[in-house]
């Protein structure tokens, strides 16, 4: 065997300068197949009737929590009488209606992207078991049934009803894709509920249990991302990208210890004035969420080696500063 033939063969493209080479794979290779979480929706083993389907979008087993959150505040002033159940009775029906809404929405809007999601692609709507013009029928009937329920039973009692609609439109199209933000949204949701068992039966506020079921519900949605982020990564949901699961442990952290000391603090003051339950319910989110934005730009983008330059460059924490502010002065002082 000669020299030459011994010698390593070098490929058309090797010792070629970079330039000159080309990005994608040679002619005729095999190519790689994609990622598991990027293929393509496999079908059901069944296929469900439209009625099923619909069941299935409508989510039923998670109805249970508007029962629990909106009875909560009954249940903890011992007001417990025929009319206050009536009351909470309609404010739930309401509730699992604009519950529906925002899930047939929220599966509207993500139904291309729920397709190369592993679980979501066997959602009614991306398996293509229900069309979106079906979908749309629905959210017409559901509204209806809404604002009908909340003109009847009185704007002054059921207006969370319509906010909690307004905020989960803003979620859907918009929010869940902001880290931090997505999961205050989701937690004031539960606030509006909580809000809504107050006052369907005529009850005073308590600010404090107000804020106990939002930061227990900030713990909820953190784990919930901290889930998503370690099971699949951040290619199914945009906002996790804001996310570290370190991030995540830290505010797990601190919204479970607010969580036990605001309801500590609630079993000791009565309900409070109007004025200072909003001026609660404004200011102490608007501190976790800048505390929260802090640990972010530490832990996921690397900065806070100069804590007074990034209070006074961060345009999230000086934008929630000035909110504050503003709240601050818009706000009735309690008497």
């Amino acid at each position: 065997m000669s020299a030459a033939d011994s010698a390593p063969r070098l490929s058309p493209t090797e010792g070629t300068a970079p330039s000159q080479l080309t990005v994608g794979p040679p002619p005729g290779a095999v190519s790689a197949p994609p990622a598991p979480h990027l293929l393509p929706p496999d079908p059901l083993p069944y296929r469900r009737g439209p009625v099923r389907a619909f069941v299935a979008l409508a989510r039923p087993k998670h109805w249970v929590k508007n029962i629990f959150v909106i009875a909560l505040p009954v249940l903890l002033t011992g007001q417990v009488t025929p009319s206050a159940l009536r009351a909470v009775g309609v404010a739930v029906a309401l509730f699992i209606t604009a519950s529906v809404s925002v899930y047939v929405l929220n599966d509207l809007v993500d139904r291309e992207r729920d397709r190369l999601h592993p679980v979501k692609r066997h959602r009614p709507l991306a398996a293509g078991e229900l069309s979106a013009g079906a979908a749309c029928v629905a959210l017409g009937v559901l509204a209806a049934v809404q604002a009908a329920g909340v003109l009847l039973g009185g704007v002054d009692r059921y207006w969370p009803v319509p906010v909690y609609l307004a905020l989960n439109v803003a979620y859907s199209f918009r929010l869940k894709h902001l880290p931090i933000i997505d999961v205050f949204a989701l937690a004031g949701g539960f606030v509006l509920r909580a809000a809504e068992g107050y006052l369907a039966p005529g009850l005073t506020p308590s600010a404090w249990l107000l804020m106990c079921v939002f930061t227990l519900c900030l713990v909820l949605a953190l784990g919930k991302r901290r889930r998503e982020l370690s099971e699949s990564g951040s290619a199914h949901r945009p906002a996790l990208t804001g996310y570290t699961t370190q991030l995540l442990d830290y505010m797990v952290v601190v919204s479970a210890s607010l969580s036990v000391m605001i309801y500590v603090v609630h079993l000791f003051v009565p309900p409070s004035h109007p004025a200072a339950v909003a001026l609660i319910l404004v200011t102490v989110p608007c501190a976790i969420f800048a505390l929260f934005r802090y640990l972010q730009v530490v832990l996921v983008h690397g900065g806070g080696g100069d804590p007074v330059r990034l209070l006074l460059s961060d345009r999230v924490l000086m934008a929630v500063g000035l909110l504050w502010a503003v709240l601050i002065v818009l706000l009735p002082a309690p008497a």
